[in-house]
């Protein structure tokens, strides 16, 4: 069985990271059982497609004999931290007698993180992007937005990129 890579994703507001064990809303770490917190990292591997109920309930209690109850709790705890209603989700989609859906849109940037050294070393991202491209692109937007408010006058040497080397931007 392939070795799945930990998801780090953000929607609506909140962080799945994986690889921690943590769901986050903004910066608070929310409090979610292991199990439904596996479910969760479970549907959204697959955003936008149904996942079984059986399929769940393999991934995440492997053979053992339990019931679809166990799911449902699941299921239910993370509706309680999302404070999403199961009549109109907005994050977990029941498809009645079938499974689940996750329905939230993510942020576009991150994904599964790949563990893989492939780039020198340096992790990447599962578009195939090096992170370390990412993170020069995130201080490159930073240090647009600081000159835009008017709380820097220029750029300069003193942007540095995610391997600590000069950047210069041109306008």
């Amino acid at each position: 069985m392939p070795e799945t890579q930990p998801l780090l994703i953000r929607f609506g507001g909140f962080e799945l990271d994986e690889a921690n064990a943590q769901l986050k809303r903004h910066t608070q770490v929310l409090d979610v059982a292991p199990r439904a917190f596996s479910v969760l990292c479970e549907l959204a591997r697959r955003p936008g497609q149904l996942v079984t109920k059986d399929a769940l309930l393999d991934a995440v209690w492997g053979h053992r004999h339990v019931s679809e109850s166990v799911l449902k709790s699941a299921v239910m705890q993370l509706r309680a931290a999302f404070e999403d209603d199961a009549k109109t989700p907005r994050f977990i989609e029941t498809a009645s007698r079938r499974g689940y859906r996750f329905i939230a849109s993510t942020e576009p940037g991150l994904g599964v993180v790949s563990s893989s050294r492939t780039n020198g070393g340096s992790a990447t991202l599962a578009a195939g992007v090096p992170a370390v491209d990412c993170l020069d692109a995130c201080a490159v937007a930073w240090s647009a937005r600081r000159i835009v408010e008017g709380r820097a006058s220029s750029v300069g040497s003193d942007v540095r990129d995610a391997r600590g080397r000069p950047m210069r931007i041109e306008w």
